[in-house]
């Protein structure tokens, strides 16, 4: 979707926070608002297991975060994020 076909007052940013042991991973990907905390996944997250663009989540409002923080998946849309890494040889 684009901003043009959804309006862009309905597009926010969201916190996906990842930790892993003492490394922490923070993204904040685009949603866009469906209303009663209801988010659609816009964009494909980089770190972030376990949902894909067009996903539905639910998320709240985060005081301390200052914006709206994920919480869990409602519904998964079918969509699959396949991550490709190419690592640098040791020599």
């Amino acid at each position: 979707m684009c901003k043009d076909e959804v309006g862009e007052d309905k597009y926010k940013k969201i916190l996906l926070r990842l930790e892993d042991g003492e490394d922490v991973y923070v993204e904040t990907p685009w949603v866009i608002d469906l209303g009663n905390g209801r988010y659609r996944i816009d964009n494909c997250p980089f770190y972030f297991y376990g949902i894909a663009a067009g996903d539905i989540i639910g998320a709240e409002y985060s005081k301390e975060e200052e914006r709206l923080v994920f919480s869990r998946v409602l519904e998964k849309s079918g969509n699959k994020l396949v991550r490709v890494i190419f690592e640098n040889p040791v020599n």
